[in-house]
């Protein structure tokens, strides 16, 4: 606005101009110079289109239309439950599937170490319920699982004292956590979990609703070879399902 409102006065011709040339200049230099921001509804493709702009390796060099060619090659449709095995991809695959499947389907993140990624499940901004329907599991908790390991074990201390001692109660349950008190929020200390027993938690459960029945289809997109992953989760999918496996490198594909 500065700079238009500075042309009008270095103009030497603009007060001897018509109203209607005087619009004209006003419209002409504030489309020039003017800066616009056009708020728009967050999409699958906005977000590819963002991301890809600023680092496609951050998407493993994935396209929209490689993207495509995903869901339908999967047979991802509403109210289906899927399993996807993604990572380094921004949780950009995560996020087409639920936004498919919808509020009646489910579908199963599979994270290979850490937490997993969900740039871009935050910037879709789904509702409470569509996000209920996504569950998350990591593969290392998934393979001790499945050789019944107990991965919660180290939860709480494996010999508690006994005869009541650090306020344990003699019935061998766990000791309670003591309710917040005033004088712990002036400290700033919590008492909530920590993000490790979180996801451990969350494993477990998972896994249950893994074993429950057979799922509709997998996506596997990551960097690292897919062979003996798609060997090993092929077995919660129904027979006859479809799968997809995307790399950003065609030598594991024609493996």
């Amino acid at each position: 606005k500065e700079i238009v409102e500075k042309l009008i006065e270095n103009s030497e011709t603009f007060q001897n101009k018509t109203k209607f040339s005087q619009a004209k200049f006003l419209k002409k230099k504030a489309k020039k110079y003017h800066q616009y921001i056009l708020v728009r509804k967050p999409s699958i493709r906005l977000l590819m289109e963002i991301h890809y702009k600023a680092d496609p390796m951050k998407l493993m060099n994935l396209r929209i239309d490689s993207l495509a060619q995903i869901l339908n090659g999967s047979n991802v449709h509403s109210g289906g439950k899927y399993l996807v095995y993604e990572t380094g991809a921004q949780g950009i695959v995560v996020a087409s599937v639920l936004e498919r499947v919808g509020e009646k389907g489910k579908v199963v993140h599979i994270y290979q170490t850490g937490q997993p990624q969900t740039n871009c499940l935050s910037a879709m901004d789904f509702s409470p319920e569509i996000l209920d329907n996504l569950k998350v599991i990591n593969i290392q908790h998934l393979r001790s699982l499945e050789q019944g390991q107990d991965i919660l074990v180290n939860h709480f201390p494996p010999n508690p004292p006994r005869n009541g001692a650090n306020g344990d109660t003699g019935n061998g349950e766990p000791p309670k956590k003591k309710p917040h008190t005033e004088d712990a929020k002036d400290n700033g200390k919590t008492e909530d979990k920590p993000m490790r027993m979180n996801l451990r938690e969350q494993s477990v459960a998972t896994h249950k609703i893994l074993k429950a029945e057979p799922f509709d289809g997998l996506i596997i997109v990551c960097k690292q070879h897919p062979s003996a992953l798609l060997t090993y989760l092929a077995q919660f999918i129904a027979p006859s399902r479809p799968f997809a496996v995307y790399s950003p490198y065609k030598e594991p594909l024609l493996d």
